[in-house]
């Protein structure tokens, strides 16, 4: 777990570098809808309990895919759920630093670790998404099926009629000389 920490801790702190005005699912940027402190902390409790709920759901669907078997299905939510889980951990230990920032007044690293909640928030929601999407049956993958009409019929590869309508087109002639 905290390797898997080492991994994706990076990433989160950089994020905030690449998409400095995170934006919630209602569309609203993040910077606008808490302006003071008690906002910012009040924010990241109910982001962190939204956050635990979108896991223990995944959690839910990993477990019926285990049920049911379904290995693709697993391997793919397994990986959602875990990725959720760390950007979880990532988002308490910056709710508890963004806390102690306030405290002692450097609103930089609270604002920091605010952006940084949101984000994480932003990314649960849409790993929660793709978790809907996870592999399933090969029906539901829109694999195509061929059946076999007249079994009694038996075509070598070079002679399989291409059927238009009612009636057989025979394969044309070989054109080039160097078969």
């Amino acid at each position: 777990m905290r390797r898997l920490l080492a991994c994706f801790l990076p990433l989160v702190l950089l994020l905030p570098l690449v998409f400095p005005d995170p934006v919630d699912a209602q569309g609203s940027a993040l910077a606008q809808t808490a302006q003071t402190s008690q906002e910012k902390v009040e924010f990241a409790g109910k982001a962190i309990g939204e956050m635990r709920s979108l896991s223990k759901e995944v959690a839910r669907m990993l477990e019926s895919a285990q049920r049911a078997k379904d290995n693709a299905r697993i391997q793919c939510l397994s990986k959602k759920l875990t990725t959720m889980r760390a950007l979880l951990e990532v988002s308490e230990t910056s709710a508890s630093t963004m806390k102690q920032a306030f405290a002692t007044g450097d609103t930089v690293v609270a604002d920091h670790e605010h952006r940084k909640i949101a984000i994480a928030l932003s990314k649960v929601r849409q790993l929660r998404a793709e978790a809907e999407a996870c592999g399933g049956t090969s029906e539901q993958k829109g694999t195509t099926s061929v059946s076999l009409v007249d079994a009694s019929v038996a075509y070598s590869d070079e002679e399989v009629p291409v059927v238009a309508g009612d009636e057989a087109i025979p394969d044309p002639p070989p054109m080039s000389q160097f078969q």
